[in-house]
């Protein structure tokens, strides 16, 4: 069985692996302390809990992906990848556009929360854009048996 997934393909799901296990053991385990390190408040920590939970399962999903051979292997991760990078970018940017602390928290707190959210949902968007196209231009084992009919014939 030869390795038909890119290397390109490998390190994206790397880095998505990487950065998912990190953020989702941090928000899963220490969601209050990641807060004080960007100085955003925190409050309702199990919501936060549950997010981490969220990432830290995409990022392992990543290393499950990384690990496989097969484009067919992957073709569900990818696109449960696809859609999870899309709904959690519009997430993000919707909460930036309409972020409002309860209670209120001092401007400079809340321009730092907005510059995260941006900053994530650039991050989300360029896995999106990545899983995406390496989706759409991986080579599949049936558009080589179809290639290899095609240049038989010729």
């Amino acid at each position: 069985m030869r390795d038909n997934i890119s290397s390109s393909l490998k390190l994206t799901f790397a880095v998505h692996a990487a950065v998912g296990i990190i953020l989702g053991l941090g928000f899963l385990f220490i969601p209050a302390q990641l807060g004080n390190w960007f100085r955003v408040p925190i409050e309702a920590d199990v919501a936060y809990r549950l997010v981490g939970a969220a990432i830290l399962t995409f990022g392992i999903s990543s290393v499950l992906g990384y690990l496989q051979e097969e484009f067919e292997q992957i073709r569900l991760i990818l696109q449960v990848e696809i859609f999870w990078t899309l709904v959690a970018t519009g997430v993000l940017l919707w909460s930036a556009f309409r972020l409002e602390f309860v209670p209120p928290v001092a401007a400079e707190q809340e321009t730092t929360a907005r510059l995260l959210l941006y900053g994530s949902a650039l991050l989300m968007a360029l896995f999106f854009f990545a899983f995406g196209y390496f989706f759409m231009t991986e080579e599949r084992p049936e558009m080589t048996r179809t290639r290899d009919r095609d240049y038989a014939r010729e």
